[in-house]
């Protein structure tokens, strides 16, 4: 008769050792997307920053709005990330 292994020495997939479930390979895999994002967000605005820096952005009322409507929307890019983040992450299985 072929042996089954006792329940109480296996670990379930996902498990670790100390026997609390962690967090889904799916889900770390979305949570690193997310953080990415952040990360790629902040990058660009940083990089827009720089860039703006310049007088030249501003050198005119048409270069200053068009600078101006890229550096809210690259702020609103970094916002709009970390509250994904946010949401993913209370959104999490208890």
């Amino acid at each position: 008769m072929p042996s089954v292994p006792d329940a109480s020495t296996s670990t379930s997939a996902g498990a670790h050792e100390n026997g609390a479930a962690g967090p889904s390979k799916n889900r770390q895999r979305e949570q690193a997307k997310l953080e990415r994002a952040v990360e790629d967000a902040e990058t660009t605005l940083a990089a827009l920053e720089d860039e703006l820096a310049d007088p030249k952005w501003w050198a005119t009322k048409y270069e200053s709005a068009k600078s101006t409507a890229r550096h809210t929307a690259a702020k609103r890019a970094v916002e709009d990330a970390y509250a994904r983040l946010e949401a993913f992450e209370a959104s999490a299985p208890v």
